[in-house]
């Protein structure tokens, strides 16, 4: 399994806003992209600092996700909520209980 890690930081007073955009872009729509194997997004309401994670059956499945512009488009729609540029990370799965 794979996991993206995308780290941002949103406006403080932005935060539910992005958390509740990520929920109903998650539900509707990465749920149908293939090897797609669920999602943590977790805010700091203090700060705005966001991690987004999503988790891949395989690395090619996160690719394939990518390629279809899903993440460009839920960074597009949050763009001007987001305080700070945006970081991406790749990471394989060692462990999940």
């Amino acid at each position: 399994m794979y996991a993206r890690v995308i780290t941002l930081k949103v406006q403080r007073e932005a935060a539910r806003h992005a958390a509740i955009h990520g929920q109903e872009s998650l539900d509707s729509v990465a749920t149908e992209l293939p090897g797609f194997n669920g999602a943590l997004l977790l805010t700091d309401p203090d700060t705005g600092k966001t991690l987004s994670i999503t988790l891949w059956r395989s690395e090619a499945d996160e690719q394939a996700g990518e390629a279809q512009g899903f993440v460009q488009r839920q960074l597009a729609a949050l763009g001007a909520v987001i305080a700070e540029p945006q970081q991406r990370e790749q990471y394989a799965v060692s462990y999940q209980a």
